[in-house]
């Protein structure tokens, strides 16, 4: 009799086990009870109770045997401190459509097919942000040799269209995220159309275009997704857990390229079966200076664009030098500023990028170790003690830097005359703060994105919780936990408390977390999403504590 209970207390685990939900995304900002942020993966019980940030956040999860829903509050949904809370058994959901997609008659879709949707599955089409989306074509069909090419015309609403010539590589067309970025963009609805213009013919056939919508997977989300069904399907055949990945894939966030589909099931398929263990204890290095940084002129309030009329997403990525690592040296300060914010500004201002111009980027990557090595303390002879922001950007404002030499990056290279009269061809000429210490607000949040859109990289430092060392690797999301906002807090008011560490703001995205800035970092591409971040806005004003942005010199 007792073995008999304890089998039948076995099977209820293992069906309550197997009856967890499974997040395959998250719109807007969900939390569990006890704090936790619900995100792609995260396993949820029908008893849970949610809180939702607000009447329009939804997730979409899987429902063992019974398929896929999109989740919301009720309208009986209860407030409390401008959250919604909510039994997820009490939650409004929808399901979702329950067609298959397994029946396409070929592994590797051609253009134009490659751009058609099932539009009652879904009708977008899914850019990644990480790597190039690839398409092929048949050359026979689009012959390239005469001249001719593929376009994208961007049309916006009030604004003149904008058509960019985009890349190809033999038989695939390569669309890359930045593509569809416009400088003059107005925050408003656009329309995307990839068309071949026949340049002996000198036309476009109307029966050449493809108007697509496009879904930029900013965060890796498909990465998430396709690690979590292999994860929760390790006991199927490969071609099923393919097939599963991708139906979710294409309903969830928008048709995938086949190209990019395969070859991140084929990583992610990697990465479960030979786990990296990669070092956790990475260095920071901002020495705490609160009263020069008080002392810094703060930029006048500008004349703010509307919230409408600020694009829901804008990135500096592709101004970007490749990320490195700042190694066992507290050298943070002169990799935000030098390397990744000065950098940035020399490419923006030359009308680099890193896809057509990477060489000179590289050329022009403007040296961290030459920037330390100038302002650290005579003391330091390991280079672990840090360096001050202020003092960082004053030297560059002052002597200037040098662009990246063939120097090992090391704590004694010593630098010439030569060198130093070379760094004053790139002087900044002038820096400014956008906020007083440890004091981000909404105001700070909506000048940030302002002058991102400007095309200025931000300079920040922020406490750093150790959380924020693992960092999901497939989206580069941070989510602090409930012991982290105490620990900011005491940060804020004790000094001894404060770990500082500054990092390079390249970007925005409404949508991911409930709002976040894209960050680039100074721990290599082991690090976050191959070593960018995104750190939501409520905890940018919560754990930041310092906001510069650098103007460039206009002369040489």
């Amino acid at each position: 009799m007792q073995r008999i209970s304890l089998l039948i207390l076995l099977s209820l685990v293992f069906v309550n086990l197997f009856s967890q939900n499974i997040v395959t995304k998250v719109i807007g900002k969900i939390r569990k009870a006890d704090g936790t942020v619900v995100r792609i993966g995260t396993k949820l019980s029908e008893k849970e109770v949610l809180q939702f940030s607000s009447k329009q956040d939804k997730i979409r999860m899987i429902v063992p045997e019974k398929g896929t829903f999109v989740v919301g509050p009720s309208i009986t949904a209860e407030k409390k401190d401008d959250v919604w809370i909510e039994l997820l058994s009490k939650t409004i959901r929808v399901q979702s459509s329950t067609a298959s997609l397994s029946a396409r008659s070929k592994m590797f879709e051609k253009i134009p097919e490659a751009f058609q949707t099932n539009t009652n599955i879904n009708q977008l089409i899914l850019i990644s942000n990480s790597q190039p989306n690839k398409y092929l074509f048949n050359t026979a069909d689009y012959d390239l040799s005469n001249g001719s090419r593929f376009v994208l015309q961007i049309n916006q609403k009030d604004n003149k269209s904008v058509i960019y010539k985009l890349r190809t590589s033999k038989d695939t067309l390569l669309l890359y995220r930045s593509d569809f970025q416009v400088d003059e963009d107005n925050g408003k609805e656009k329309e995307y159309l990839i068309a071949f213009y026949d340049k002996p013919k000198n036309k476009t056939n109307n029966k050449d275009f493809a108007k697509i919508k496009p879904y930029f997977d900013d965060a890796g989300e498909m990465e998430a997704i396709i690690y979590t069904l292999i994860i929760g399907n390790k006991t199927k055949p490969k071609t099923t857990q393919k097939e599963l990945c991708y139906n979710e894939v294409y309903k969830a966030l928008g048709k995938p390229s086949d190209l990019l589909f395969y070859s991140t099931f084929d990583k992610m398929m990697q990465q479960i079966n030979n786990p990296t263990t990669t070092n956790k204890n990475y260095k920071k290095g901002l020495k705490e200076d609160i009263a020069s940084y008080q002392k810094v002129t703060k930029l006048p309030t500008p004349n703010m664009r509307s919230a409408e009329d600020l694009p829901p997403q804008f990135s500096l990525r592709k101004y970007t030098p490749t990320v490195q690592s700042q190694g066992n040296y507290g050298t943070c300060v002169a990799w935000s500023t030098a390397y990744a914010a000065r950098t940035i500004a020399w490419s923006v201002r030359n009308n680099y990028n890193n896809i057509d111009s990477a060489a000179a980027i590289s050329k022009h990557s403007f040296s961290p170790q030459f920037l330390f090595l100038n302002i650290k303390s005579q003391s330091d002879a390991q280079c672990q003690n840090g360096s001050s922001l202020v003092d960082a950007l004053k030297f560059m404002q002052e002597k200037g830097v040098i662009a990246w030499d063939k120097s090992p990056y090391n704590c004694s290279t010593i630098y010439s005359e030569e060198d130093k009269k070379n760094a004053f061809n790139y002087k900044i000429q002038n820096f400014q703060r956008l906020s007083s210490w440890f004091e981000i607000d909404d105001s700070t949040i909506t000048t940030m994105k302002q002058t991102l859109t400007e095309k200025k990289s931000i300079v920040f430092s922020m406490h750093l919780p150790k959380s924020f060392n693992y960092v999901d690797t497939k989206t580069g999301i941070w989510y602090p936990n409930v012991k982290d906002y105490i620990e900011a807090k005491n940060a804020k008011k004790i000094s001894d408390l404060y770990v500082g560490h500054a990092m390079c703001i390249i970007g925005y995205n409404d949508a991911i977390n409930g709002g976040s800035f894209e960050i680039m970092n100074s721990w290599g591409t082991y690090a976050g999403k191959d070593g960018f971040y995104w750190i939501s806005y409520d905890d940018i004003k919560k754990f930041g504590s310092q906001v510069l942005i650098i103007e460039d010199s206009e002369t040489r």
